[in-house]
């Protein structure tokens, strides 16, 4: 009895564990985005509870990173971001947002910190505009074409 007893119940957690899997394959959107809309307003549930708080100082940090994920979103819709680009530059939106957190745990936000926070989003905001307008993008019917097809000779590759 224990037996069927176990198969049962192992059948059930494996059900569970793939319909688990398939809603996070379903939550994405065709770019790659995912969970975008959640952040926003987990970012803005924490603005709303530092408010409360009276802990000053993140509201430009915040703004400035929802300005960032918009404009990953819109070079990913665009193609101006490949996958893999795209994919780099949320890691190190991701990281960003740690630090915050991290930052916040105390309460307060010290100069030091802020300086650091700003100086992270100084070099995201330079590698996001790098990657955005370095004439790579998601062609149609390419892998990956260069805007300028008189550019083409110049790398030396034939699509």
């Amino acid at each position: 009895m224990n037996t069927v007893r176990n198969i049962v119940v192992s059948m059930t957690l494996a059900a569970i564990a793939m319909s688990g899997a398939a809603q996070a394959r379903g939550n994405g959107d065709r770019d790659g985005t995912r969970h975008d809309d959640t952040r926003v307003e987990q970012r803005a549930e924490r603005r709303a509870s530092r408010d409360r708080a009276g802990i000053d100082g993140y509201d430009r940090v915040d703004r400035r990173q929802d300005r960032q994920r918009a404009r990953l979103i819109q070079g990913r819709r665009s193609g101006e971001l490949t996958r893999g680009e795209f994919r780099k530059l949320k890691k190190q939106q991701r990281k960003i947002g740690r630090m915050e957190r991290r930052f916040s745990s105390d309460g307060f936000l010290s100069g030091k910190e802020r300086r650091r926070l700003e100086r992270a989003q100084d070099r995201a905001s330079r590698r996001i505009a790098r990657l955005k307008h370095n004439d790579i993008y998601r062609g149609s019917g390419n892998r990956y074409a260069y805007r300028n097809k008189e550019r083409r000779g110049a790398y030396n590759r034939h699509w």
